[in-house]
């Protein structure tokens, strides 16, 4: 009697060893997939200028605000804004050019900037040259400025 208590433990044992085998293998199940991701591109930063508040005279300084927007969908790191004059009005006509001005860059830096944010107002300063023509007397410069930045 003891021989089959003991082929009843082991069997037993091993019955219950294959169903649990049997249910962890009804259980199991693999795959695979993919997904894709689209980089976006990036745009370009607006950049504007103000005003000077005054009238230029030689060997006077004003100051022009600058602020440049972020248009894309992540944040930059603003590293410059220069500035290149691109011309003058005046009745003297090429008598007055903007050689008669001297302007300092508005920024060199680092400043970030989030996503559709807009920086804070950097100033650019506008001197007139002391030997400037008489002809720029009422004269209007126009100041473009660039902004560089990085992602």
């Amino acid at each position: 009697m003891r021989r089959i208590q003991k082929i009843s433990i082991v069997g037993g044992t091993v019955a219950t060893l294959m169903a649990g085998g049997i249910a962890y293998a009804a259980w199991t199940s693999e795959g695979n997939g993919s997904g894709t991701a689209t980089a976006g591109h990036e745009l370009d930063l607006s950049v504007t200028g103000g005003d000077a508040v005054g009238s230029l005279y030689p060997t006077l300084s004003l100051t022009v605000p600058v602020t440049v927007k972020n248009n894309n969908s992540y944040p930059v790191h603003l590293t410059d804004i220069t500035y290149n004059a691109a011309g003058s009005s005046s009745d003297a006509g090429a008598a007055c050019t903007v050689a008669n001005i001297e302007v300092t860059d508005a920024f060199s830096g680092d400043e970030t900037l989030a996503a559709g944010a807009t920086s804070a107002s950097h100033d650019a300063t506008v001197t007139m040259i002391a030997d400037a023509a008489s002809a720029c007397q009422d004269a209007k410069f126009t100041i473009n400025f660039d902004a560089s930045a990085h992602s």
